[in-house]
């Protein structure tokens, strides 16, 4: 797969926080920034070198009690304990659980639903900042529908013109960099399949940049189940962009290369998402993205 690159854009100041690539963290278009590089991918397993906790306990706070946890045999990450809305939640006070929660995140099947996106990131947003989190996700379907030749007005949705647009995406791989106590900015690199209103078919790869933060207080498991403390998508501060702006996002590379290596990604497999829905890109503090040609 080879990937023509485009002009970088200027970062906009659309500091989404949290974790590397968003769930919706829509189109790598609305994010923080927008650079080029080129990206793609190939199965290869993952691994995960954190100790972690127990898929069915509960702390007071914590997460997860403290110990093994159970590992996902699709990306090496901690399972989550427990469920809400249908998606996975509780993940253990480390960096590999900040990294897990992101990863699911941009794992999210949406497409081009504004419902949809906005259910989905108000599951995984920080209370306090769901009208930020909100007001990107809307963005981004927009630009998202725009870029695929669909109406980007809800109500002007034209049945026929949806069936062929479609919106898929693969998280390949992640890092995870501290930015303080109970704070992680998660990176994630995407491999995207989507498909224009006239049949057209676009692949690309990009970088996309999350802010989270450990929440003690936040119960999970709605869906049965429960858990005390979690990870969430925050809002970054000024201090957060300072520092973000100052760094280029992780270069994309193909998965199983030496380049991906030397870029610091940790793998995850393709078959962590299921190619054959469509999900939303991440709507990060920083997007870094590169089309094919």
């Amino acid at each position: 797969m080879r990937y023509a690159q485009e002009p970088s854009r200027a970062r906009h100041l659309l500091v989404l926080a949290a974790a590397a690539a968003v769930l919706v963290a829509l189109v790598a278009l609305v994010a923080l920034g927008v650079k080029v590089a080129t990206g793609n991918g190939e199965d290869q397993t993952s691994s995960s070198s954190t100790p972690g906790t127990d898929a069915g306990a509960v702390g007071a706070g914590q997460g997860p009690d403290a110990g093994e946890w159970e590992t996902d045999i699709d990306t090496g990450l901690p399972v989550a304990a427990t469920s809400q809305g249908g998606h996975p939640v509780g993940f253990p006070r480390t960096d590999d659980g900040a990294a897990a929660l992101v990863v699911e995140l941009n794992r999210a099947q949406i497409g081009l639903d504004y419902a949809d996106a906005a259910t989905t990131i108000r599951t995984y947003a920080a209370e306090t900042d769901q009208a930020f989190f909100d007001d990107l996700a809307t963005s981004a379907i927009a630009h998202r529908r725009e870029d695929l030749g669909v109406p980007v007005d809800d109500g002007g949705d034209d049945v026929d013109v949806l069936a062929l647009a479609g919106y898929a995406q693969t998280p390949i791989g992640y890092q995870v960099e501290e930015y303080g106590p109970d704070r992680y900015l998660v990176s994630v690199i995407n491999e995207v399949t989507a498909t224009t209103a006239s049949g057209q078919l676009k692949r690309s790869a990009y970088v996309g940049q999350q802010l989270v933060a450990w929440n003690p207080d936040i119960q999970r498991g709605t869906d049965g189940g429960g858990v005390s403390g979690d990870w969430e998508l925050v809002e970054s501060s000024a201090e957060d962009r300072d520092r973000l702006l100052a760094t280029d996002p992780p270069a994309t590379a193909p998965l199983g290369t030496p380049e991906f290596e030397l870029a610091g990604w940790t793998p995850l497999l393709e078959s962590s998402t299921n190619p054959s829905s469509s999900s939303p890109s991440s709507i990060g503090v920083s997007d870094q993205s590169a089309d094919e040609q």
